[in-house]
């Protein structure tokens, strides 16, 4: 991951660089979401999503536990788009907005 994103910086070009690391499926492996800020612009705080509710608020209280890694420039992904386009839960918004 860092090789690449040594590889993007160097062509002098904005880019938005977003990762899912192995750590979101087994946390001994992988970068976790507080290593992946000095890597990436975007990172899964969490596994892929199930289209149910209790799916929306695991990963609404997953990605909390990260909100004070985002910052302008750096952003967490809870993997809820998908979801949240399907259901419009205002919960998805308010994830978006804080981290």
């Amino acid at each position: 991951m860092e090789a690449f994103r040594d590889a993007l910086n160097g062509t002098g070009k904005p880019v938005f660089y977003s990762i899912h690391s192995s750590w979101t499926h087994s946390p001994k492996e992988g970068v976790s979401p507080a290593g992946s800020v000095a890597i990436a612009n975007c990172w899964r705080t969490t596994n892929d999503i199930q289209n149910n509710w209790a799916a929306i608020l695991d990963r609404a209280a997953t990605n909390n536990k990260y909100a004070n890694l985002a910052k302008p420039g750096a952003w967490n992904d809870p993997d809820v788009r998908n979801v949240c386009l399907r259901t419009k839960e205002s919960l998805c918004l308010v994830m978006s907005i804080n981290g």
